[in-house]
């Protein structure tokens, strides 16, 4: 009899500890931790079209409704920005602007102080710029100075890494590298990103 108690107490300590272990949110997603730098270039030279991003396929990818789906983590118009999180989608993506310009300089990830998208105004309409009311994130659009006071305009890139919090709560660095192509056309967003990373 006491032993029949004894090995309940012991199943039920058990289930208690395996249960709860399970509440951990990243326990359900098996991807292991990386620190492999990978590059992308992303096709963003339309002025009316945003291309969304997953970090989980490591490219661009098509979304139905991207106010409601998971399934992207940024996205990209010119040198706008999107996260998928706040005024710009359902999730819980926000970035950190780090003042390090190298991935591997950054070795623990904040847990709080992101940054989430807000309205602001983006140019749908290409040169001269138009500006319409909408969705970006303002940190992570400042990749990017686009001065537009001249003709041509002058573009300055920023080489610092942002830390990423992806639209299910994953964290990403992620360093913009180059805005045109082999061709030296603009709008070819070229990025060097470490997912997933603790």
């Amino acid at each position: 009899m006491k032993r029949g108690v004894y090995l309940f107490t012991c199943l039920a300590a058990t289930l208690l500890y395996t249960t709860s272990c399970s509440d951990d949110p990243n326990s359900s997603d098996d991807t292991p931790v990386s620190d492999e730098v990978k590059t992308c270039v992303v096709n963003a030279t339309s002025y009316k079209d945003w291309v969304y991003f997953s970090f989980v396929s490591g490219n661009s990818i098509e979304v139905a409704d991207p106010k409601t789906s998971l399934d992207w983590d940024i996205a990209f118009h010119r040198y706008d920005m999107r996260t998928n999180g706040g005024a710009s989608g359902s999730g819980n993506a926000g970035v950190i602007k780090r003042t390090e310009e190298d991935l591997s300089a950054i070795f623990e990830i904040p847990q709080t102080g992101y940054e989430a998208d807000k309205m602001d105004s983006v140019n749908y309409a290409g040169m001269p710029p138009v500006n319409t009311a909408d969705s970006r994130n303002l940190l992570l659009s400042s990749y990017m100075d686009v001065d537009t006071r001249q003709m041509p305009p002058q573009y300055t890139l920023h080489s610092n890494v942002f830390v990423v919090r992806t639209a299910k709560g994953r964290y990403a660095k992620l360093r913009f590298t180059d805005y045109r192509n082999d061709k030296d056309v603009k709008g070819h967003i070229k990025i060097e990103y470490i997912y997933p990373v603790k």
